[in-house]
């Protein structure tokens, strides 16, 4: 897949550019994606578990802010969402804790978290979140647990 994204101009095309094509559907993927991501800091944070619902629910989580936040900037006339008020790992850890509390998830997912932006210098950070640290939060939200935690 091509990425040759500029600031100002969409270089994907849906007919494809000779040497580059793409599939519509994963054209339409590439833009939406954004509004399935935690605006943080200067980019975007980006979730997937080898937990499926997992990663629909942080999608899920992030859209709803997300459509909250463009809300309220069309309503104030501001052209730029406001980031998150919480550090990138710690609103993905919050996050994480909140859909263990709203529903049971079956075994110890992974987690892995992107966070990514665009413009003069682009960058990827990729933090891991082993087996070990889903199943300790997992633990601590346990009844037995819970109330001391």
């Amino acid at each position: 897949m091509p990425l040759l994204q500029g600031d100002d101009a969409i270089n994907f095309f849906v007919n494809g550019d000779p040497g580059l094509p793409m599939a519509p559907e994963a054209i339409l993927a590439l833009q939406l994606m954004p509004l399935g991501c935690a605006k943080v800091g200067g980019g975007l944070l980006a979730v997937h578990s080898d937990n499926e619902q997992l990663t629909i629910d942080f999608a899920r989580r992030f859209l709803e802010q997300n459509l909250k936040d463009v809300a309220k900037a069309q309503a104030a006339g501001e052209e730029k969402l406001p980031g998150s008020p919480r550090s990138l790992k710690t609103l993905l850890v919050e996050t994480l804790v909140e859909i263990i509390i709203d529903q049971a998830l079956a075994g110890r997912p992974t987690v892995t978290a992107y966070y990514f932006n665009n413009g003069q210098t682009p960058s990827l950070d990729i933090y891991h979140l082993p087996l070990q640290i889903t199943g300790f939060l997992l633990a601590v939200h346990t009844p037995d647990y819970r109330q001391s935690w």
